[in-house]
């Protein structure tokens, strides 16, 4: 359900689909829940596991959550971010880390 396969044989990880409720037993589209305008099964919380590739495949295709994907991927960018500076500092520390803390 987290993953798909792509035409390739790929296996592709569903990032968008990242909120589990244990409380609901639902699963949300995070993009679709912020940025959507519809009340989508995704939007609401989605707990129909007999039919959900079908429905996983439909709403991942829809042009909702494509455009709610493209608006989420905007603002996760650095450069959009408010906190740009400590995003950049984070990323100058992990490099940092990489080259000379752990070689």
């Amino acid at each position: 359900m987290f993953e798909r396969r792509l035409n390739n044989g790929e296996i592709m990880r569903r990032e968008w689909l990242i909120a589990y409720s244990p409380s609901t037993g639902n699963v949300y589209c995070i993009p679709c829940k912020l940025f959507s305008k519809l009340k989508t099964a995704f939007q609401i919380g989605f707990s129909d596991w007999k039919n959900s590739s079908s429905r996983l495949r439909d709403h991942e295709f829809s042009e909702d959550h494509m455009r709610s994907i493209t608006i989420w991927s905007t603002k996760a960018n650095a450069s959009c971010r408010i906190d740009c500076t400590l995003v950049k500092q984070q990323e100058e520390e992990r490099k940092y880390l990489r080259r000379d803390v752990l070689n």
